[in-house]
């Protein structure tokens, strides 16, 4: 699929050690023996099930998707085995309001946000996140709704302060009917890596 703009609603994750030293990339709770598991295009209940399926089996999601396909929610994630056993959170069809008061409490208890995805249902704007106990104390910052140049300034002010973008995700900026959504771009950090 051809797709010739990009643009406008970001949210970056960026972090920086509590330190206020910058961290360098390094494998973060990510050892090549973990185990994991991946699902893709399921309903709203079948993701739902598998979710406490895995959390009673210790692991976490990592990464979450949402696309709206023949009108319906369809769910994909990336699931980890909680090593450290960190406390974590995946909250999904968030309104703006709703998200941002999660985002708000979970980073006053200590959390980070390390996968952010916007997505478009039924019309509406909807947001998905995951959050991690941050028992790193990494420094992070993420952002959405900026046009490309907030993007582009940002990107470059965090960077020049020791940050390191660790997702993004990015959409057009006009409806596109067969993708279900209707603009923007995403960032959030996945990992707390800098």
């Amino acid at each position: 699929m051809k797709r010739t703009a990009i643009a406008t609603v970001v949210a970056i994750g960026i972090t920086l050690l509590a330190s206020g030293s910058p961290a360098f990339a390094d494998t973060i709770d990510d050892p090549n023996d973990v185990a994991w598991a991946s699902i893709r295009g399921y309903t709203s209940q079948q993701f739902h099930d598998y979710f406490n399926q895995k959390k009673v089996e210790n692991y976490r999601v990592i990464d979450i998707e949402v696309d709206e396909i023949n009108g319906q929610p369809r769910y994909a994630a990336v699931f980890q085995f909680n090593t450290d056993k960190r406390g974590w959170a995946s909250l999904r069809d968030l309104t703006h309001e709703q998200f941002s008061q999660e985002w708000e409490a979970y980073k006053n208890k200590g959390y980070r946000l390390i996968d952010q995805e916007a997505y478009t249902l039924n019309g509406q704007r909807r947001y998905a996140g995951v959050w991690v106990e941050n028992k790193e104390n990494f420094g992070w910052v993420s952002y959405r709704n900026v046009d490309s140049a907030e993007f582009g300034d940002r990107f470059n002010t965090y960077k020049q302060q020791g940050y390191r973008m660790v997702n993004v995700e990015a959409y057009p900026n006009w409806p596109v009917p067969s993708l279900g959504r209707t603009s923007g771009y995403d960032r959030s950090p996945v990992r707390g890596e800098v």
